[in-house]
């Protein structure tokens, strides 16, 4: 993955991975038939990192939509703006996590940059313009970012996507968050 959020579930398994998907491998086509001839019914692309990030994304997506398997895609959206075709062409739906509508905060949290920020803002219009896949937004809620939700509503109306998603971080124990990184102790996010 290319940014460093401290609730991250995968970041210790962040890393160059880039040899994980070898698409020249016949069993990696095999695989995909068989899911699909066994009753698979779609395919998410996730997991430990940035699956754009992947040298050979775009053919997988081709490889998957040959076998007619729907398939999703969950993002930090920070991906080259020429990627928006082929995930627009063959995914059902896009989530992209943002986090806060402040492209300063989102920087700092993210261990990334404002340009990111716009970037992804960019790529989420581009996706929804393209019209084919539903693309959402989502936060991972915690003690930093519980008052950006009314702005991220208003962010993501702008950006038109169908959805925004909010949701808590998930507890990390073994690993060293922030104190205002972590999930709400509370039952509730009220005090907004």
């Amino acid at each position: 993955c290319t940014q460093g959020c401290h609730w991250c579930i995968s970041r210790d398994t962040h890393g160059d991975r880039s040899d994980s998907l070898n698409l020249d491998d016949p069993g990696v086509a095999r695989f995909f038939k068989d899911f699909v001839r066994l009753g698979g019914k779609a395919l998410a692309w996730s997991g430990g990192g940035e699956p754009t990030n992947h040298p050979a994304f775009r053919q997988a997506l081709e490889m998957v939509s040959a076998t007619g398997l729907p398939q999703g895609l969950f993002t930090h959206g920070v991906f080259a703006g020429e990627l928006c075709d082929p995930i627009s062409r063959h995914c059902e739906w896009v989530r992209v996590s943002i986090d806060t509508h402040d492209p300063r905060r989102y920087a700092e949290r993210r261990n990334a940059s404002a340009a990111q920020f716009e970037r992804v803002s960019a790529n989420v219009r581009e996706l929804v313009r393209r019209g084919h896949a539903r693309v959402g937004l989502n936060m991972n809620v915690s003690e930093w970012n519980k008052h950006d939700i009314p702005s991220l509503i208003e962010h993501a109306a702008d950006l038109g996507v169908a959805y925004l998603q909010v949701r808590p971080t998930l507890p990390m124990p073994r690993q060293s968050a922030a104190a205002d990184d972590n999930y709400l102790k509370s039952e509730s996010i009220d005090p907004i």
